[in-house]
């Protein structure tokens, strides 16, 4: 009876302790980790085929050569797309500040040239007639005068319609833009919520987005109830000739968990008691025709839809994300594919002008019903109308004029035309009497038939192939329009993937809410029961049994507390935090094998002889002082980390026998390790080459920043020494260099790892940090690098220098770099005076002096001839010589490779 107390005491405790930890933001984290595991064993979400996610990626962004695209590209592109009956748009792009004016480029390559010619033509054919009926004495030179006069008003005249085509090359990007979204009809633009308040959003402006886009006169919140909804300080519409011209708006913004994960996005925000939606919600609650909704702060029921949504605990919506990569989910369509099209069509038309100087567009080469030319400067003369309109009403009888049209220009090129004027020149060119330039003329027109009528079946079979995939790809689709490329940094992580792009997320949450295939989380009080039952009956169980039984019937029931959840999420959807059931289990079952070794035996000969089959001895030794340490967890601690690793280990690697690579393995190890400790490191592990150590735990030492300062150049000091025995006694094919990564800053320090083997390990963003750093140095030619954390913690003990300021991969925030070159007692006259010039080279770089910097840059060398990190920057000045940064640049340098 007491044994069953004891157990009963002990379940209720761990239930309430490891259950009230769900409130915890670290241990959810820990938790999420299972929840996403969960999610693999779940059976994948079906895909909407009508979702579409159009692309502005790495090949688009270098084959228009401009990031980011102009606007009047994304109105072509929106233009072009209603042509193929698409059915929806999200914009995934926040257009919250005007652009500068663009230039018309069509105006300006086309029409005006076209008008430019007509117009002087007809001057000098009116010049040249009344010359010559002058010359002739067909008028008198008084009846000139007249037609002199009325020649220059002729002249006045065609000035001011060249006047006013010139004009038109300017163009109002923003305008055009709203424009082609009002064209477009079914266009979800953005209106963001923000945590601070800004003042460039106008009163006009919010009281737009209040009478038009929010959900105030829809939603319903339950008296009953709770207001789940998170509330934002301010909003940020895009601007008005966007907004005013889109038939909905929500807001992008998605929260990330504590890991940086994107696992449940927020369906709705409340701003100033104003409710507005978000971009992919938005879009779904207007096409199922903008139902009344309410809410009780666990569900979110679309009225006369019977559909309920349902909320997790802080009023988000879980995402069911597809098991795949992002460019394998979903449907995908290069906006370059848009922009190609339209640059196409320019070619050929050019062609055809030229061609249309030489009649070769007339009967009886060409047979066709229709003017080619003036049906297509009709016909574009017809849809900017419809554009400057807002009116895509007529969009398919204009597509069906413009399949007529290439129709025409296929009769042309692919017809007899070719053969007819290659006869017709071939017949001139047998006259006898032709004189040298009427020879030449002809020789011209062979040629521009030779090379008319294959490019232009090229260009045209090219246009063809692009309508026919736009055909197939765009009708009846849901689209979402955003940057996808890795240069533009806009990437996340899902569940699935460490590199997800973010505009995935949009068609994630609208999969989500067309398939209904909902996942939800329970209750947190479910979790304590499941957690309190399974424990008590492994308890009640294991503290009645021999001890080696207990550990199997205990091991079942820590398993059992990972396959019931898994079965509820997988059948159901609802995940069931799985952290408190297995820790209460693991507790329980543990306090129970104890127990009985306790009674039969003294309390450290026990836990010795029940877990020294699976966990190391010095484990077992903080057991018996801290038997709590058995639950997994850590704590935060600011820490430095050091990641190692050598150049070209692989080659090293090739050239020795297995055998002589571990033996200059654990020589290198052996030799570097003894440093680390000797300067009171802890060794985190092993990987291959690599060592990853850090420095402030588990022994609390104030200056580990500096000790793994010292640490570092140290090894690299001992590496150089060893390197050269190494060589002489030929135990290595090549000289050993390691590069170093080093960063400070709080990091989680524990036991991590699973209830039956768990390690004594670092994890978080800034040890991430620290490896980044430890890649960054291929990319700068040094050796070690520190973060400007560790940097602040250093003493001038030590000589460094700032190399820049840049975006790691998978961190967002901008780190500031510095190598760690020596301690200063062994600088060297060369490097401080190389290190001088070096400092000046990158105060005029972030001056934007790029001539100047590159000079000094040129000058380090003089001191310091292999200088990787000055070879860097004379590169990105003479690149930027030639195109500078955009004006807003921050002096950051997004790193694309790890």
């Amino acid at each position: 009876m007491k044994k069953i107390l004891i157990t009963l005491s002990i379940t209720f405790l761990s239930a309430l302790l490891f259950t009230g930890f769900i409130f915890n933001d670290f241990y959810r984290g820990l938790d999420s980790k299972l929840y996403d595991l969960a999610l693999f064993i779940r059976p994948e979400i079906e895909e909407d085929e009508r979702l579409l996610i159009i692309d502005i990626d790495d090949p688009t962004i270098a084959k228009i050569n401009m990031y980011p695209l102009s606007r009047d590209i994304f109105a072509e592109g929106m233009i072009l797309m209603k042509e193929f009956d698409p059915y929806w748009s999200l914009l995934d792009i926040e257009f919250i500040d005007r652009s500068p004016a663009g230039i018309n480029l069509s105006i300006l390559n086309n029409s005006i040239p076209e008008e430019f010619n007509y117009t002087f033509s007809d001057i000098k054919q009116n010049s040249e007639g009344l010359f010559q009926s002058i010359t002739e004495q067909w008028i008198t030179l008084e009846e000139a005068k007249t037609y002199v006069e009325e020649l220059s008003g002729l002249i006045d005249q065609e000035k001011t319609a060249l006047l006013s085509e010139v004009q038109k090359v300017a163009r109002d990007n923003d305008k055009y833009l709203g424009e082609a979204i009002g064209y477009f009809g079914n266009v979800t633009s953005t209106i963001n919520m923000i945590d601070e308040k800004d003042l460039t959003t106008t009163d006009e402006h919010r009281k737009y987005g209040i009478e038009n886009f929010s959900l105030n006169r829809k939603l319903v919140i339950d008296s009953n109830g709770k207001d789940p909804f998170h509330i934002a300080q301010e909003m940020k519409p895009a601007i008005m000739e966007v907004l005013s011209r889109s038939k909905t708006a929500g807001f992008p913004r998605v929260e990330r968990d504590s890991d940086g994960v994107m696992r449940r996005v927020d369906l709705v925000y409340n701003h100033d008691g104003n409710y507005y939606g978000q971009l992919g919600f938005m879009t779904f609650w207007n096409m199922m025709g903008r139902p009344s909704m309410e809410t009780d702060g666990r569900i979110l029921k679309l009225k006369g839809k019977e559909m309920t949504i349902p909320l997790t605990r802080d009023g988000r919506m879980l995402i069911n994300w597809p098991n795949k990569s992002y460019i394998d989910s979903f449907r995908h369509l290069p906006f370059y594919v848009l922009y190609e099209h339209d640059r196409l069509i320019e070619s050929l038309f050019y062609n055809l002008k030229l061609m249309d100087q030489y009649d070769f567009l007339r009967y009886p080469y060409y047979e066709g019903e229709i003017s080619i030319l003036e049906y297509y400067k009709e016909l574009q003369d017809i849809q900017a109308q419809f554009i400057a309109a807002g009116d895509g009403s007529s969009v398919k009888a204009y597509r069906e004029a413009r399949d007529y049209l290439f129709d025409q220009i296929d009769l042309l090129l692919n017809g007899d035309s070719e053969e007819l004027i290659r006869r017709e020149i071939d017949g001139y060119s047998q006259y006898p009497d032709l004189t040298g330039e009427e020879l030449l003329i002809i020789e011209d027109m062979k040629k521009l038939v030779d090379e008319f009528y294959p490019e232009s079946r090229s260009l045209l079979e090219d246009i063809l192939k692009i309508r026919a995939y736009l055909d197939e790809e765009l009708k009846g689709s849901i689209s979402i329009i955003g940057y996808s490329g890795s240069s533009t940094t806009d990437i996340g992580v899902n569940p699935f993937e460490k590199e997800y792009m973010n505009v995935g997320l949009y068609a994630a949450v609208l999969n989500t809410l067309f398939q209904q295939d909902f996942l939800y989380d329970a209750p947190w009080w479910i979790s304590g029961i499941l957690a309190f039952c399974l424990a008590f009956i492994s308890g009640f169980i294991v503290i009645r049994m021999k001890p080696g039984t207990g550990v199997i019937i205990g091991i079942i029931f820590t398993l059992l507390s990972f396959v019931i959840p898994g079965i509820i999420f997988y059948f159901r959807g609802i995940y069931v935090y799985m952290l408190p059931t297995i820790l209460t289990t693991v507790t329980v079952f543990l306090s129970a094998v104890i127990i009985n070794f306790f009674k039969e035996s003294k309390e450290k000969g026990f836990i010795r002889g029940a877990f020294s089959h699976y966990l190391s001895v010095d484990v077992i030794s903080e057991l018996i002082d801290d038997p709590s340490r058995l639950a997994l967890g850590g704590e935060e601690r600011e820490l430095t980390a050091i990641f190692t690793d050598i150049k070209g280990f692989s080659t090293i690697s090739e050239k020795l026998t297995p055998g002589e690579l571990v033996s200059l393995l654990n020589t290198y190890l052996t030799a570097m390790s003894d440093i680390i400790m000797a300067e009171k490191g802890t060794i985190d592990k092993y990987e291959g080459d690599a060592i990853i150590s850090f420095f402030g735990a588990p022994v609390n030492i104030e200056d580990h920043a500096v000790k793994a300062c010292i640490a570092a150049l140290k090894m690299r000091d001992e590496e150089l020494k060893l390197s050269r025995e190494l060589l002489d006694k030929g135990k290595t094919p090549m000289p050993l260099l390691t590069r170093f990564g080093i960063n400070t800053g709080p990091m989680v320090v524990g036991n991590m790892g699973t209830s039956q083997k768990m390690d004594y390990t670092i994890m978080g963003s800034d040890v991430n940090l620290a490896s980044r750093l430890e890649g960054v140095n291929k990319q700068y030619g040094t050796q070690i690098l520190i973060s400007g954390a560790t940097k602040k913690k250093i003493g001038e003990e030590f000589v460094t220098r700032e190399l820049d300021k840049v975006r790691v991969v998978g961190i967002n925030r901008p780190v500031t770099i510095h190598e760690l070159c020596c301690f200063r007692k062994n600088l060297s006259e060369n490097q401080r005076e190389g290190y001088q010039v070096y400092t000046e080279a990158l105060n005029h770089f972030r001056s934007k002096k790029w001539a100047f910097a590159e000079e000094h840059f040129k000058q380090v060398l003089t001191f310091l001839p292999e200088d990787g990190p000055s070879k860097v920057f004379i590169k990105r000045c003479r690149q930027y010589n030639k195109k500078a940064p955009s004006a807003d640049w921050d002096g950051v340098y997004n790193l694309v490779k790890k």
